[in-house]
């Protein structure tokens, strides 16, 4: 069973990869999209941590906030307000 990565190669470098190396390819797949979107969301995390901190937010809520959302969490994050 071959993923979308894989079949998605041009037929010449394809035809180079025997079956052993498409199966490892297709067991690669997921643990590298898991470890990529840790690696990109990591900063983020951190600088909701930073800037809640800053502004005196949640800070708890904002980090996992930026954990899960990555970018898209900065401009929520500036725009929010510190509850009176």
């Amino acid at each position: 069973m071959s993923s979308a990565i894989v079949t998605d190669l041009p037929p010449e470098i394809l035809a180079l990869l025997s079956p052993e190396m498409v199966s490892a390819l297709d067991m690669l797949t997921l643990p590298v999209l898991i470890a990529t979107t840790l690696l990109l969301s990591i900063p983020f995390a951190l600088a909701g941590y930073w800037v809640a901190r800053k502004r005196g937010l949640s800070v708890r809520y904002w980090t996992l906030l930026g954990l899960a959302l990555g970018p898209l969490v900065l401009p929520f994050l500036l725009f929010a307000k510190k509850k009176a």
